[in-house]
């Protein structure tokens, strides 16, 4: 159950909101002030839910929501306030708190408040994917995001193929005010000029042959929320003159009519384009360029985030054995080695490819590194500067875990293979570093 943090610089209060608490089964700790629940915060884990009384002794929780909105803290509020007025519950939501309740009601009103807290950090965890990262990189990174999601500027995500940047475009929205109106997610590799302006715009019936019924373009459908354009930069010239215009005029026209419509998105973009080599080239124009990086994030590629490996490829095993009804338990040694020496350039992407291909054929209940289909070409690239010791290592490991995996991990058969004796075959493994647990 979540830990409430309780921000009242009333002791009586606090006492009897952190009684109440307790009976329901929730761990509490308290502070009086706003720089106790900074210190608080700190320390704090991201399920932990924090009631505030709106007047503190040495400010309001304002202060503290808007602090936490510059750390990246986004951890529930609920705000409690002795005076009924609808300005304090207008401003403390406005700033991010789920609710404000009057402390003359807490007994009725409390307990609820901070289930339905609970309930929201719930659904926030359950919204986490494959893709969530716990690099110092990425800590820093979803930092960012939670500060820029409060804004409405248009953002532009950079980074290689398969690092997430739909993951941080989805992340975006989920955190902003606009959470809870349309995401909307679009290919724009898959447009010809021809396309793209009823695409976005829509169209009336009967604007070109074919045109049967009105159709519904892409701005329409996200109005209110987020439209999401990944691979921006194969947009045509053309193209992006066209939504040039309509984003900087904030009106569009359906193909076929005279209406001019208003709409309100947040645009995020995204791309794996060298922009440098775009502009000079002229595929891209400049004025497009600037007005769709009114703010930029660099998401860096997983060979840079090693840390991220492991726990990344442990959930994805995880998601891989619901889909093939397998109960594999993890990686064994080897396996382990060969993902955190390979460069992965396919990124996350192919990290998760490559594990979900290996489930089915795996034959005990750890992954091997002859399980996973990783061009040993590409592999070798590891031990190209090493000396010849070290390669002659590698090449009989590797040579070893083919052989073992051959018989089906029969000792026996493996050492006659190898042709070494039983007496030694042990001796083998355990210089080549390969866990016993790869026979049967």
């Amino acid at each position: 159950m979540s830990k409430v943090i309780i921000i009242e610089d009333s002791g009586v209060m606090a006492e009897y909101c952190g009684g109440m608490l307790k009976k329901a089964g929730f761990q509490t700790v308290t502070t009086p002030s706003v720089k106790g629940a900074k210190k608080l915060l700190e320390k704090s884990v991201p399920e932990d839910i924090i009631l505030a009384d709106y007047e503190l002794e040495d400010g309001n929780c304002i202060d503290v929501m808007d602090w936490m909105t510059i750390m990246g803290y986004d951890n529930p509020v609920v705000v409690m306030t002795a005076h009924n007025r609808l300005d304090y519950g207008a401003t403390a939501i406005s700033r991010g708190a789920q609710c404000c309740i009057l402390k003359q009601l807490l007994d009725d009103k409390l307990i609820p408040a901070v289930k339905n807290a609970e309930d929201s950090v719930r659904r926030k965890t359950q919204l986490k994917d494959v893709w969530r990262r716990e690099s110092p990189a990425f800590v820093q990174l979803y930092k960012t995001v939670s500060i820029v999601a409060q804004t409405n500027l248009s953002v532009l995500i950079m980074g290689e193929s398969g690092c997430g940047k739909e993951h941080i475009a989805r992340m975006i929205h989920d955190r902003s005010k606009r959470s809870s109106k349309p995401w909307v997610p679009v290919d724009c590799a898959s447009f010809t000029d021809e396309l793209a302006e009823s695409a976005f715009f829509g169209h009336m019936k009967g604007a070109y042959t074919g045109a049967t019924d009105n159709g519904i373009g892409y701005f329409e459908q996200a109005n209110g929320g987020t439209l999401f354009m990944d691979e921006i930069g194969n947009l045509s010239v053309r193209s992006q003159q066209m939504l040039l215009r309509a984003i900087q005029e904030k009106t569009y026209r359906p193909v076929g009519s005279m209406e001019q419509r208003k709409f309100d998105i947040r645009f995020v973009f995204a791309t794996n384009l060298d922009f440098s080599t775009a502009l000079a080239n002229g595929s891209l124009r400049e004025d497009f360029y600037f007005r769709i990086k009114q703010y930029q994030i660099q998401i860096p590629p997983l060979r840079e985030c090693k840390e991220d490996i492991m726990p990344l490829a442990k959930y994805i095993l995880k998601q891989g054995n619901a889909l093939c009804d397998r109960e594999v338990r993890g990686f064994d040694k080897s396996a382990e080695q060969m993902l955190l020496d390979y460069w992965w350039p396919g990124n996350v992407r192919e990290l998760d490819a490559v594990i979900k291909a290996a489930i089915p054929m795996c034959e005990g209940d750890l992954l091997t590194a002859d399980d996973l289909d990783i061009d040993d070409t590409i592999q070798w690239q590891k031990i190209r500067g090493s000396n010849l010791k070290d390669a002659r290592t590698e090449f009989e490991r590797r040579h070893t875990l083919k052989v073992i995996k051959s018989v089906g991990g029969n000792a026996q058969r493996a050492y006659e293979l190898l042709g070494v004796p039983k007496s030694t075959f042990y001796d083998l493994l355990k210089r080549l570093d390969i866990p016993r647990s790869v026979l049967k």
